[in-house]
């Protein structure tokens, strides 16, 4: 009798987990995400992805500035293009 009632608690404490992980997952993933009120469009840029692309990174950089008319530009660079050397900058 007593195994009984330990294997119901169990069983009720498994199903009270599995609706709450349910529920969870209808909260993160079903419900409607809120309308973005203003976005910023932009481009990344990349002096070492242009030079990998085999492109002369200048023209692509201009490039974006004048043809594109990019307004929103996002500058990243490479550590090693900065610090050739260790502790030479």
């Amino acid at each position: 009798m007593r195994k009984s009632v330990l294997k119901r608690i169990l069983k009720s404490f498994i199903f009270s987990f599995l609706i709450l992980i349910a529920a969870l997952a209808c909260y993160l993933f079903v419900g409607k995400m809120p309308e973005a009120e203003q976005i910023t469009w932009g481009v990344d840029f990349s002096q070492k992805h242009a030079r990998d692309l085999g492109l002369d990174w200048k023209e692509v950089y201009l490039a974006y500035l004048e043809d594109l008319e990019v307004k929103q530009i996002k500058l990243s660079t490479a550590w090693n293009l900065l610090e050739k050397e260790k502790n030479e900058y």
